[in-house]
């Protein structure tokens, strides 16, 4: 229902349960109405909402067009969707609405992530790339590379625009992003932890949640 209040996606059509028809009264979109088995057929979830819409995945933007006001967030080959769409609620909620993805990340329109976003995934701006590109197009902005071998956190101050690199989750950001960051940061962890890390979802709300205090 967020998707379809956006201006930016573009959507084809609506099939629906009849119960749900009356929560589409306002929409200029062609609305089918179905039953259940059919529903249950054409979703890929268990227990789907009663809304499935139809949508033209919107093209995707140069980096040439980004304007970073404050801090854009580059994902590094981040592959599990939940983690991909919880990342971008959090970022809507501390109001960063700017994400840079690689190649090799996972499908923003992936069932899973809109799924996790709850709604964000339609409210981002985004833009592929790679840290080579990015650090070509934006030569003055200072790229923040999280990293277990990275600074306190805490003990950062920064100087806006900036640009934040979460890397996969089972390897981090590349060494090539590593190379290319101004600064290493880490969440420090406490003394008695055994925990190796943190999950790459968790670790962006940490940061989000410091440099939106900034």
């Amino acid at each position: 229902m967020e998707g379809i209040n956006q201006n930016n996606i573009n959507f084809d059509s609506i099939y629906c349960l009849p119960e749900k028809k009356n929560l589409l009264l306002d929409s200029k979109i062609s609305i089918t109405e179905i039953n259940s088995a059919t529903l249950q057929k054409i979703s890929n979830l268990k227990t789907p909402p009663g809304i499935i819409a139809v949508a033209n995945i919107p093209p995707v933007k140069s980096i040439s067009n980004l304007k970073i006001q404050k801090l854009a967030i580059f994902l590094e080959d981040i592959q599990d969707p939940g983690n991909l769409g919880t990342i971008l609620r959090t970022a809507e909620w501390f109001g960063f609405n700017d994400i840079i993805l690689s190649q090799e990340t996972v499908e923003v329109y992936n069932p899973k992530v809109i799924q996790a976003s709850m709604g964000s995934f339609a409210r981002m701006n985004y833009y592929y790339s790679n840290i080579i590109e990015i650090k070509d197009t934006f030569p003055q902005v200072k790229i923040i590379g999280t990293s277990l071998q990275g600074n306190n956190l805490f003990e950062f101050e920064p100087s806006y625009p900036m640009i934040m690199t979460i890397g996969s989750e089972s390897h981090g950001i590349s060494d090539l992003t590593i190379q290319n960051s101004d600064v290493l940061l880490s969440i420090p962890k406490a003394k008695n932890s055994g925990a190796e890390s943190l999950n790459a979802a968790i670790a962006n709300a940490v940061f989000l949640t410091y440099l939106s205090l900034k």
